[in-house]
């Protein structure tokens, strides 16, 4: 969802308001015996667009479900909850109210209104309205293809006004921009110039007063909110978060009591969950991805298919061929490293169904010959995080380190969420934070002091045999044995570190050349890539399904 949108058209602030009202309510102009007869003669004055008039009321004025009558926010919702179904119901009339008062006299309710558009502004609404519908050339199309299209224009062509000043329909037709009220307004007269039946709710959403819309399809009245779908800037994406929606998944909003009683739920049945949405999935060898990392060089074959099973055409684009171009049947081979996307379009669906792959290209043949091979295996099981796919003669930092290591235990399995105490003081704004903390708390890695970490600084060669051997206890949960350590260098291997040494040189998991270990030395990312496959291949499977 797009940055809070804050609500509401004036109507929805409308407050009771207790001061007399120079009307001349003495002589009631029209006359009311029951509330259906009261709210049809106060629909029948606001589409007048009267300013000023009263009604005659001899009924029982809690009848009108609102605090006996007092509030006109009130008695506008409880106006378009009774109205029938139709395209000239209340809904519209009652929302064009800009401000008023509204002020009960023994029987007699008068009233004091301000319109939101002239009768002018009116009819240029219904005007454009009916333009949109046949700019989409609707003619032949089933409702759900009607719906969506309706839905996808009005989400992309309008924007939201955080001015908080443009409510009406009116004013996103001449602005481009509006409020929630403004988005509802021009939903219900599209859908209603498409034939499809077309109401709108008030109530609250985000802590605020908000305005949506219901829609009939096959026998089943679904939500819709173009307010929180719309695109951020005109013509750019939208999103689908409540398109169609039910009412057990169409969270943060809540109905008005208006909009909640037995005779305007009878009267629209509300499906129960959303209506499907024909959405692509795409597959690679079978199991299915939403995002997706490519090695320069490795051809892969994506497969996309409409998530209900029925068929249709489908192409495949690039937004970047220079990283990473695709064929429209979806075969895809990486030139360069960077991040882009991948989309899956039906061929003729006026990009509505489509899907879209976040996607990373990385290259891995940057790794030294003889890295390369475990370099990509390590890739491959889904252990190397992207971050580090590049770089791989560089030294290795602590922080990298931790980072390798969080993967790796968290992809054998070995990670139970607990609670993480900082000591160090310096890794506060280090986004390894948490790899580094959970490190230390499974005894991997230590701080150099009691409150420091240095993240930054290199990994030698013992420091990493250190690391590997308390690894290798914590993945086969026992210690590689250890002997005497037979390197010209010996001596020169910190006593701390001399057992750890021992161990993975006698495992062969990490060792020296030409009979030294050369422990201060620093190692290199694909150095101990290669050492941690050599610890994690038994513990882990390689991934058969990825790039």
């Amino acid at each position: 969802m797009k940055s809070c949108k804050q609500t509401l058209g004036r109507l929805f602030l409308l407050l009771a308001v207790t001061v007399l009202l120079t009307l001349g309510v003495s002589a009631a102009q029209r006359q009311a015996a029951d509330a259906d007869e009261f709210y049809a003669a106060m629909e029948a004055e606001i589409r007048a667009q009267s300013t000023e008039f009263s009604i005659d009321y001899t009924g029982d004025r809690s009848d009108l479900n609102s605090t006996n009558g007092a509030l006109l926010a009130e008695l506008l919702r409880y106006l378009m909850a009774r109205s029938d179904d139709g395209p000239q119901n209340g809904d519209y009339p009652a929302l064009n109210i800009e401000e008023g008062v509204v002020h009960w006299n023994d029987n007699v309710c008068s009233f004091q209104l301000s319109y939101l558009d002239t009768q002018d502004e009116l009819d240029y609404v219904d005007q454009q309205a009916q333009a949109i519908v046949d700019s989409l050339d609707l003619d032949g199309e089933d409702d759900y293809t009607k719906i969506k299209l309706i839905y996808e224009y009005i989400c992309t062509h309008f924007v939201y006004d955080h001015s908080l000043t443009k409510y009406s329909a009116y004013d996103g037709l001449t602005t481009g921009s509006m409020v929630c009220q403004g988005y509802a307004l021009l939903t219900y007269r599209t859908m209603w110039d498409a034939g499809i039946p077309c109401r709108i709710v008030t109530g609250r959403s985000e802590n605020q007063n908000h305005a949506w819309n219901i829609v009939l399809l096959d026998g089943q009245w679904y939500n819709l909110d173009t307010t929180w779908d719309s695109a951020v800037e005109q013509g750019g994406p939208m999103s689908w978060n409540f398109f169609l929606k039910g009412e057990e998944d169409f969270d943060g909003h809540i109905r008005f009591q208006a909009f909640t009683t037995d005779e305007y739920d009878s009267a629209h049945p509300m499906a129960a969950v959303s209506a499907p949405l024909p959405r692509i999935q795409v597959f690679i060898n079978g199991g299915s991805v939403a995002n997706l990392a490519v090695r320069v060089g490795v051809e892969i074959q994506l497969e996309a298919v409409l998530a209900d099973g029925s068929q249709a055409d489908i192409v495949w684009t690039s937004s970047d061929p220079s990283l990473v171009t695709v064929t429209p049947d979806g075969q895809l081979l990486a030139h360069g490293t960077g991040e882009l996307e991948l989309t899956a379009a039906v061929v003729g669906d006026r990009g509505v169904i489509s899907a879209v792959v976040p996607t990373t290209s990385v290259d891995l043949t940057t790794a030294a010959p003889w890295a390369q091979s475990a370099v990509n295996d390590y890739y491959l099981a889904q252990l190397l995080p992207l971050s580090l796919c590049s770089g791989f003669e560089n030294d290795l930092t602590r922080a990298e380190l931790s980072r390798l290591c969080w993967q790796l235990v968290q992809q054998a399995g070995l990670w139970k969420a607990q609670e993480l105490v900082n000591p160090f003081g310096d890794i506060l704004d280090s986004p390894d934070a948490v790899a580094i903390l959970a490190c230390n708390s499974l005894g991997l890695m230590q701080g150099t002091s009691a409150d420091t970490f240095q993240p930054d600084a290199p990994v030698t060669r013992e420091q990493a045999a250190v690391v590997l051997f308390r690894l290798m206890i914590l993945l086969d949960g026992k210690a590689p044995a250890t002997g005497p350590l037979s390197y010209l260098d010996a001596a020169s291997i910190s006593d701390w570190a001399a057992g750890p040494a021992s161990g993975v040189t006698g495992a062969k998991v990490f060792y020296g050349s030409d009979g030294f270990f050369r422990p201060a030395d620093n190692v290199t990312l694909q150095e101990m890539i290669v050492a941690l496959w050599r610890i994690a291949q038994p513990h882990v499977e390689t991934a058969a399904a990825a790039a």
